[in-house]
């Protein structure tokens, strides 16, 4: 099987399709724990390409992706600071930020699915370093 490969060690990011691109955006360089915007693309031929004009608005390390509607659902996680993030960006092509009806606290490590055209939250942890 062909492997495509990031060189810029980041963690903790997320991936998803989206008009046959496979994306990955979010999380944090390895090195340092530094937030990571950067978003970059993957097409059939396995072509890595910077999408600089794509970044995420926010670090986002453990978040979580939930698609609907031929949208992106990027939920929660912990920003460059390491504090909860309770919103979501949506991705159509572009970026924009919702909150979430019923994300009371924001949360990382979380479980998402979607069923009957609503995406459902499970679980997850709040950073402890908040108190």
């Amino acid at each position: 099987a062909d492997v495509a490969s990031l060189s810029s060690g980041i963690t903790d990011g997320v991936a998803f399709t989206h008009n046959g691109k496979v994306f990955y955006t979010a999380g944090y360089f390895s090195a340092d724990f530094s937030g990571n915007t950067l978003t970059v693309s993957m097409d059939a031929s396995y072509a890595l390409t910077n999408e600089t004009e794509l970044s995420i608005p926010e670090v986002r390390g453990d978040a979580r992706v939930a698609h609907l509607d031929g949208k992106v659902y990027i939920i929660g996680g912990f920003d460059a600071g390491f504090d909860d993030i309770a919103d979501m960006e949506v991705f159509d092509g572009t970026w924009a930020t919702e909150k979430l009806a019923s994300l009371s606290f924001g949360r990382g490590d979380k479980a998402v699915a979607v069923l009957h055209d609503k995406i459902y939250v499970f679980g997850g942890e709040e950073n402890e370093l908040d108190d």
